[in-house]
């Protein structure tokens, strides 16, 4: 379910990330973080970017649920081309993290990303 619904903002949620990246914040991710699978599942995710939470690279180890692959994705992105959503699941012990590719109208340098496209990256749960 979360996953089509980053695929569908996929834009947005790159100028959301980008943005605060290009304001001094550094690299990081989006953060999504729910108290039951059940949220998740049934879309109580905030859908304006008002109720996003980007976090800078420094401040992921405080998440606290099996961040290591979590980190190393925020280290490796490309900020000028991807961004990093991270799912949290405090019920389920569960964690996620996808990379969006900016879609081709936005990348900052023009070279050939996947578009949209979201991947799933680590985290088992």
């Amino acid at each position: 379910v979360f996953k089509p619904w980053c695929k569908q903002r996929a834009a947005q949620l790159f100028r959301f990330a980008h943005r605060r990246f290009a304001a001094g914040e550094g690299r990081g991710g989006i953060v999504f973080q729910f108290a039951r699978t059940s949220d998740a599942a049934g879309g109580l995710w905030p859908t304006e970017e008002v109720g996003w939470r980007y976090l800078p690279q420094r401040s992921v180890g405080s998440l606290g649920i099996k961040t290591n692959h979590v980190l190393s994705a925020v280290q490796r992105y490309s900020p000028h081309q991807q961004c990093v959503v991270i799912v949290l699941v405090k019920e389920a012990k569960f964690d996620r993290f996808y990379f969006l590719n900016a879609p081709k109208s936005l990348q900052a340098n023009g070279s050939s990303a996947n578009g949209a496209s979201a991947g799933r990256g680590g985290g088992d749960g």
